[in-house]
């Protein structure tokens, strides 16, 4: 396994998103596949620290489920009127 590295400029960030592709077809248990490991988790850690996801509000959750939803099956209330934008509205309205 290989030295931890630690990502500190945005540079170095690049140049370790540059490099991850070259190591994609590591094999487990080689010098490789350690040095993909240790770069996954330096870039992982730098993303974190510099590129925060904050998790979704309820709203914002349910209308990702419910637009997922839309192609695959027929929830009722997307047969209403207004289709999704209504019901988004009225749930914005229920839930401030």
């Amino acid at each position: 396994m290989s030295d931890p590295i630690i990502i500190t400029t945005e540079e170095e960030y690049d140049a370790a998103n540059a490099l991850l592709p070259t190591l994609w077809d590591a094999k487990p248990g080689t010098q490789e596949w350690g040095d993909l490991d240790a770069l996954v988790a330096a870039i992982e850690a730098y993303d974190d620290e510099h590129y925060p996801i904050e998790p979704p509000g309820s709203l914002a959750a349910l209308q990702f489920r419910i637009e997922q939803w839309y192609p695959w099956t027929s929830p009722f209330w997307l047969w209403l009127e207004g289709g999704i934008e209504k019901v988004m509205a009225w749930l914005e309205r229920r839930l401030s």
